[in-house]
């Protein structure tokens, strides 16, 4: 039985990477006695996937993931496992078993928030540059403008749709990087995952 979770992640949490944060559901899960279904060979592993890593110091308002529990589980004992202060469990729902989450994201929502007047070089339509590695290592300049679906300003700073998954991504650290110019303040602003979406625009969850 395949269930997908929608998790908020928010507080110290957000400084987990996202190895720690699949080892910290895993224990989670193990202590609560989830029977969870694993991976087959030497090294067997939960199966659990998730629709979009975070970086670390980025927060989920809908952080989506899918775990497999063993044939006859019961989807209700998710209510029983206890999360660490700033993990929490929104919702669940058994689904069908289907491609991972991954290859089906093309696209998320970001809220930024922080010194919003810095951000409004997003309105003049200037390339926003910013350097990113390849598959071979080397580093090239790119726009990050070319990643950018839509933006909208909010109250405390601003919301961008952005392309991610495994054919086009833009980070939103390397988004910041490109309309601050310097990395020292990247650390200034807050990220938050607000959604992640499909080819069609529909939302994951």
């Amino acid at each position: 039985m395949v269930i997908r979770l929608w998790m908020v992640k928010e507080g110290l949490m957000m400084f987990l990477s996202h190895l720690e944060l699949m080892k910290t559901l895993e224990r989670c899960f193990k202590s609560a006695g989830l029977p969870m279904a694993h991976s087959q060979g030497f090294n067997p592993r939960p199966l659990m996937n998730f629709a979009l890593p975070l970086a670390v110091g980025v927060e989920a308002q809908k952080l989506l993931l899918e775990i497999e529990l063993m044939e006859g589980a019961e989807a209700s004992l998710l209510e029983k496992v206890k999360f660490p202060r700033g993990l929490s469990l929104h919702s669940y729902k058994v689904v069908e078993k289907s491609p991972s989450l991954m290859s089906l994201v093309e696209s998320a929502r970001y809220l930024l928030t922080g010194d919003k007047e810095k951000l409004r070089v997003i309105e003049h339509g200037d390339p926003l540059l910013f350097s990113k590695r390849n598959k071979k290592g080397h580093y090239r300049e790119r726009d990050a403008r070319e990643f950018i679906l839509a933006f909208e300003e909010e109250l405390q700073g601003y919301e961008f749709l952005l392309q991610a998954g495994s054919k086009a991504n833009l980070k939103p650290t390397d988004l910041l990087l490109a309309l601050l110019g310097k990395e020292e303040e990247v650390h200034g602003y807050n990220v938050r995952l607000m959604d992640v979406y499909d080819r069609e625009g529909s939302s994951l969850w």
